[in-house]
């Protein structure tokens, strides 16, 4: 179950595909289905439906309001921006630096005056990179070594991105009723099997356990597992799209910082859990390949 789909079902004849709909949109906090939900209140005649759209596009509206987005969550997840710093230089590295400083301190500095300097992705680099009081303070006159330092070992330290792992259509029969189980266990464990089955048809079950299970454990299990599975779904859409290496080169841009390989064949790029030691070793082998280091 994909955005569109989720968007699209709130218009469905049906009360309770509706109602499925809305608890999916909370469960996995897709705030981008604001606009649709507004839409809908307005012509919604069940009053139960009507009563939990409002609900949730006012837990939807504050999310939006204290800076939530969707997709930059995704690639947050997802290492998408560690992997585009992770290409940057030391001169970079003290550009974002100040950058960051700059916006975080309200600072003046004259070198930016001339400069168009895209705000959210400072922020971004900021939550990336570490706090931003740490990050004000690393921010010291080029070529202290001190500086130095702390930009090399910030430069190891960023992960590259990870692949989406593909959907599938695994039969999760079995664990949804497992979720009627009375044993708290068990409906943890239904769960966590449909979340290892990567079928996103599950999202409606975890978002159901989500919203009427009476164990809090159980509910944070759901959407905890619901929202990862989600968001995997929509970064696989992103990456197939080419999505993913828009945002990359585009935040990339907005830093200074310039990418030197293409995104979708650069070995360095973390492989997803469905690969299997097959494909592993193969890869490794292609990158042996590349360096010149065939044996």
């Amino acid at each position: 179950m994909n955005f569109e789909q989720l968007t699209t079902l709130l218009n469905h004849p049906k009360p309770q595909a509706r109602m499925v709909a809305i608890h999916t949109i909370k469960l996995v906090d897709e705030v981008r289905a604001l606009d649709a939900i507004s839409k809908r209140v307005p012509m919604e005649m069940d009053k139960a439906v009507e009563k939990s759209l409002k609900a949730v596009g006012r837990d939807l509206l504050k999310l939006r309001n204290e800076g939530f987005d969707t997709i930059t969550a995704i690639c947050e997840h997802f290492n998408v921006y560690s992997e585009v710093l992770s290409y940057a230089d030391e001169n970079d590295f003290e550009e974002i630096n100040r950058m960051v400083a700059s916006k975080t301190d309200n600072r003046k500095d004259d070198d930016f005056n001339d400069k168009v300097v895209n705000t959210a992705s400072v922020m971004i680099a900021s939550r990336v990179l570490g706090a931003s009081a740490s990050l004000g303070a690393m921010v010291k006159p080029m070529g202290a070594s001190s500086n130095l330092e702390s930009t090399q070992e910030k430069l190891k330290k960023m992960k590259r991105r990870v692949r989406p792992t593909i959907p599938t259509n695994t039969d999760v029969s079995r664990w949804v009723k497992l979720l009627q189980s009375s044993s708290e266990d068990d409906r943890v464990q239904a769960l966590v099997q449909m979340n290892s089955s990567n079928n996103p048809n599950s999202l409606q079950y975890m978002a159901h356990a989500y919203y009427a299970d009476k164990s809090e454990r159980v509910r944070q299990t759901a959407k905890r597992l619901g929202r990862q599975m989600y968001w995997n779904v929509v970064y696989h859409k992103m990456e197939k799209s080419g999505e993913v290496k828009r945002i990359m080169e585009d935040f990339a841009s907005e830093l200074g910082v310039t990418l030197k390989k293409d995104l979708h064949q650069d070995p360095r790029v973390a492989t997803g859990v469905h690969q299997s030691i097959d494909d592993i070793l193969k890869n490794a082998q292609q990158a042996r390949k590349k360096r010149g280091l065939k044996r």
